[in-house]
């Protein structure tokens, strides 16, 4: 399934972890009124990753697939009824990084 020299379980607590990460940076984002949520990629062969979520920046819309097991750490957060933009990675990570976000405190 993952094109990559790391070992699947090695990959798979990764993704994990990355997938923790993601549950809290969608929370914070409801906390802060932006849109976001979990939706559903109909393209995703893999039933057990076919779990997206979705945030809303002012930079544009953001996303991650999330594994089916994770979905427990998702508890409370919203369903996403909005379409995916069609944002590569690179296009996700740009919006993400972008300076307009930050606010005007940082370091």
């Amino acid at each position: 399934m993952f094109a990559s020299s790391v070992p699947p379980s090695s990959l798979r607590a990764v993704y994990a972890e990355r997938n923790l990460c993601v549950s809290l940076a969608v929370k914070l984002a409801l906390s802060l009124g932006l849109q976001a949520g979990i939706g559903l990629d109909p393209s995703e062969p893999d039933p057990l990753w076919k779990h997206v979520a979705f945030i809303d920046l002012p930079s544009g819309q953001v996303s991650w697939h999330i594994h089916a097991d994770e979905l427990p750490n998702f508890k409370g957060v919203p369903l996403y009824s909005r379409p995916f933009d069609g944002h590569s990675t690179e296009e996700k990570y740009r919006r993400v990084a972008d300076p307009k976000l930050s606010p005007e405190w940082t370091l």
